[in-house]
């Protein structure tokens, strides 16, 4: 599945892409609307993921920002692993009381870590007791992305890729491999993390890749 990330900050723009997609990520950080406005959107599609960044908000309006999205209905969480503990379990608990599912997420926009400490950000992440564990990383050389590839294969819900435009490969890779899903921006002008594929390139690929295909 392709999640189409959106930073879009007009209301009702935004309201008119997702109906566009089978998925979104809502960027809250970066979106800034208010929690009426977040409630009518998340109410409104059964695939959303509410992420809100740290940046100059803190967290007591974070979570009161993600509180709003997962009462209306997000299908999906994003919390980062370096979020003090209170913050994440109150994000978790909240969750859990609208079934909604948990994502656990680690950024490393310098390097991607060799495979062994890949694979200890992902034990400590499931062991919050959250739903899925993202891990994305900057791509420097080949080899990191043989890295992030090899982590899935073991049943676990994980979004692995990397950052970047040598990691480009396992962003269309990571859903073939098991991935929950993969991200994907409107076009080329709205990519909110370095290597983001647009929807409509991304989509062709995996057409292109089918047996069957007449492309």
């Amino acid at each position: 599945m392709i999640c189409v990330s959106l930073q879009e900050k007009n209301f009702q723009q935004c309201m008119e892409l997702i109906r566009r997609f089978e998925c979104c990520e809502i960027r809250l950080d970066l979106c800034r609307f208010s929690c009426n406005e977040i409630r009518v959107l998340f109410a409104s599609h059964p695939r959303l993921v509410a992420t809100c960044r740290p940046t100059d908000t803190g967290d007591e309006e974070r979570k009161k920002i993600l509180f709003c999205a997962i009462e209306a209905g997000a299908a999906y969480v994003d919390i980062e692993m370096e979020s003090s503990l209170s913050f994440k379990m109150d994000i978790i608990h909240k969750a859990r009381e609208h079934r909604c599912a948990t994502i656990l997420s680690y950024h490393n926009y310098e390097y991607t870590p060799p495979a062994t400490m890949l694979e200890n950000i992902i034990e400590e992440g499931f062991s919050h007791g959250v739903d899925v564990v993202k891990i994305a990383t900057y791509v420097r050389v080949e080899r990191d992305n043989a890295a992030l590839m090899s982590v899935y294969g073991k049943g676990r819900r994980l979004i692995v890729f990397g950052m970047g435009e040598k990691g480009v490969i396992t962003r269309v890779a990571a859903p073939l491999l098991g991935a929950e899903f993969t991200f994907a921006c409107v076009d080329d002008d709205s990519a909110t993390a370095p290597g983001q594929i647009p929807y409509k390139r991304l989509k062709k690929i995996y057409q292109l890749m089918q047996p069957d295909s007449s492309l």
